[in-house]
């Protein structure tokens, strides 16, 4: 949304998360892979860092803006810092809904999947119902929170903000811890 509105394009957008329990946004992994304990410890690492990542920018949005805004320069042509950090907080607050609500980062909803894939198949678009079983695991999310949140929070807390966006700040609402 943010990157569209420094395009010039302040379009109305439908929230997906105010009224639905639909998935999105998730990471594809092969079963076989899944299956391959090199490739297991690769993917553990990655999730990892991921969830590491996530909660870095739950706790400093700002700082995960800068870097983030400091290591693209395509962001830096789309957007001022201002819309950098509304479009950081657009993506936290989705991508940590799981983790407020204790389930940790990563975690997949197979109530909600099944209805997803109740649906797709009942809508032609595959061609036999498919399981939760079949398209989703949970198996990364224990390993992939396994940091230390001590060590995130405080690499978040003593990152300093250059002059520029010191006086940049949150225009919504934050995640809040886990419950």
């Amino acid at each position: 949304r943010a990157q569209w509105t420094a395009i010039g394009l302040p379009l109305r957008y439908l929230i997906g998360s105010e009224f639905s329990n639909d998935p999105s946004n998730g990471y594809v992994v092969r079963a076989s892979d899944a299956a391959d304990p090199a490739k297991v410890q690769i993917m553990t690492c990655f999730f990892r860092g991921v969830a590491m990542g996530l909660e870095f920018g739950r706790l400093n949005p700002q700082g995960a803006a800068q870097i983030t805004y400091n290591q693209f320069a395509a962001v830096r042509e789309q957007m001022k810092p201002d819309l950098a950090l509304e479009s950081m907080r657009q993506l936290m607050y989705l991508y940590n809904i799981t983790y407020a609500k204790g389930q940790g980062y990563g975690y997949s909803d197979p109530a909600n999947w099944q209805s997803y894939l109740d649906r797709l198949f009942k809508l032609g678009q595959t061609t036999r119902q498919i399981t939760t079983d079949e398209a989703i695991t949970n198996a990364f999310v224990e390993s992939a929170n396994a940091f230390d949140a001590a060590k995130v929070a405080a690499d978040a807390k003593a990152f300093e903000l250059s002059a520029e966006w010191k006086d940049v700040a949150l225009q919504g609402p934050v995640m809040p811890a886990a419950k």
